[in-house]
């Protein structure tokens, strides 16, 4: 149980980042992307996805970043030398709270919850 609602804070991967475009500039809607990017498992191509997400972001005082490439990968290795062997899209949530951390948005000692959703093993 705890005692307050956590932050939540999406990631995307820089370039197919529209929801935290969207944020960014306090947007009405969300883009629509056309490309995918280098992760579209983690990219929102449907105008109606964003927007939900966008809705939900601002009610609950959510945050999204979006992350470079090389820092997904450097956190997926990080994870694999612990192994836990995810799918890189899955290691952006690690790229993503190491960014926050390191910008001062959450403490170097805060917990963190972060989502790892897939296996790198196929």
């Amino acid at each position: 149980m705890v005692s307050r609602r956590p932050r939540v804070h999406a990631v995307q991967p820089a370039g197919a980042d529209p929801l935290a475009r969207a944020l960014a500039a306090s947007a009405a809607e969300v883009a629509a992307l056309d490309d995918a990017g280098a992760s579209p498992a983690l990219s929102i191509r449907k105008v109606g996805s964003g927007s939900y997400a966008l809705r939900i972001a601002r009610e609950i005082g959510g945050a999204a970043i979006a992350v470079e490439d090389a820092d997904t990968l450097r956190a997926a290795r990080l994870l694999a030398d612990e192994g836990l062997i995810v799918d890189v899209a899955s290691a952006a949530s690690v790229a993503d709270a190491a960014r926050l951390a390191a910008d001062g948005v959450i403490a170097r000692d805060a917990t963190v919850v972060a989502l790892l959703t897939a296996s790198g093993a196929r």
